[in-house]
């Protein structure tokens, strides 16, 4: 996740001062920070945005410049590290109760809020308040901001992550509108979004056809999001998941005794393959032939996720060697994790291959496969 980057900047009446007194280190440093975001540098703005606030606090004391710097360095720590942004932000709030700064009172506590709830452990009461002030933030404003979308989205992950499955299916759906809104660059943001939504409709018990359909399309969306990857060294984990949770969803269908998704608006799974899963796919000149298997056995359900009445998906990514068998395999993603995983690869051990594929080393070096583990009625 991004850190917040849309920082409030010392006023033009101090540029005027800075070039009066270019031994003041507030200045010195936040000229400093100004110039490392501007290059990118995250870690450097960072450390520049706290020493500027920790000089201005020794040099100016209680004074506006004083809160404009604290809030720069509390915003633009809070993503990644909520804990350092308190003090900043608990400054600001001090200074803006005595009427030394006047900052937007929604913004302002939008911010403090995430903060707060991200250093307490993401607690449900904390929670409440974060989503009160999101709401309050956005109230009346043509467009969102990317922070609060970023918000948005951590709050959702945060409910899927406590099971509270209605509020994270509420607020993902509210993250996936503003993400597009403000965040139309950030489709990972955006795919994380749709997940989220898709985990929260396919997980709750008793489900039915309609809910596993819905989460199938969720699913569907979020991978269109993806480029093709380049190998199974550098797959892209957040879409393995997605892929792994598609086939939960599939092992759910088969649950409820049905073998095919019924046909629906949004898609169609017999009629829409997806994209193209690595690069090397969309080139027309190689044609790689499906791989004929002389021995493929299935694996065997594990007891302990039958007692459970577990069911799931395992997403692997492997290569053949020139002896048939397979090599290098490993577990991609998993759902539920570290339930199926050992048992696909043991399997996966016992696999041989009639022949290497036609098409030349793209095609045996590059291979995934997926196993879906069933309890049918």
């Amino acid at each position: 996740m991004r850190a917040c980057t849309t920082l409030i900047f010392i006023p033009f009446v101090l540029a005027a001062v800075a070039a009066r007194a270019d031994n003041q280190q507030y200045l010195v440093e936040y000229r400093a920070f100004r110039e490392a975001l501007a290059a990118g540098n995250g870690d450097a703005a960072a450390s520049h945005a706290r020493s500027a606030w920790q000089a201005a606090e020794t040099e100016l004391g209680s004074h506006h410049t004083t809160g404009i710097l604290a809030y720069n360095y509390g915003r633009l720590v809070v993503f990644y590290d909520a804990g350092h942004s308190l003090a900043p932000l608990r400054r600001v709030s001090e200074l803006q109760a005595s009427g030394t700064v006047d900052l937007s009172t929604t913004e302002f506590q939008m911010y403090m809020d995430y903060a707060e709830f991200a250093t307490n452990g993401f607690r449900q009461p904390q929670a409440k308040k974060l989503r009160k002030s999101l709401e309050t933030f956005e109230e009346g404003r043509a467009e969102s901001s990317p922070d609060a979308a970023s918000i948005w989205l951590r709050l959702a992950a945060s409910d899927l992550a406590a099971e509270r499955f209605r509020s994270a299916l509420k607020t993902a759906t509210r993250a996936e509108a503003t993400i597009a809104s403000v965040l139309p660059d950030q489709p990972r943001e955006l795919a994380e979004a749709i997940l989220i939504a898709g985990i929260a409709r396919l997980v709750p018990y008793p489900r039915t056809v309609d809910d596993v359909q819905t989460a199938h399309n969720d699913f569907g969306r979020a991978r269109r999001l993806f480029s093709p990857q380049q190998d199974i060294d550098t797959f892209d984990p957040l879409l393995a998941q997605i892929l792994a949770w598609n086939g939960a969803a599939s092992a759910a269908l088969h649950s409820l005794g049905k073998k095919e998704y019924p046909d629906h608006a949004d898609t169609d799974s017999r009629s829409d393959p997806g994209p193209k899963m690595f690069e090397y796919q969309l080139d027309e000149s190689i044609d790689c032939a499906k791989v004929a298997w002389l021995e493929k056995p299935a694996p065997r359900f594990p007891i302990s996720a039958l007692r459970r009445g577990s069911i799931g998906a395992v997403f692997v990514g492997y290569r053949l060697g020139e002896d048939l068998a397979v090599q290098d395999a490993r577990i991609l993603a998993e759902v539920p994790a570290a339930e199926f995983g050992e048992t696909a690869l043991r399997t996966m051990a016992q696999w041989r291959a009639e022949a290497l594929p036609a098409g030349g080393p793209a095609c045996h070096q590059n291979l995934v496969t997926q196993f879906t583990f069933v309890i049918a009625k």
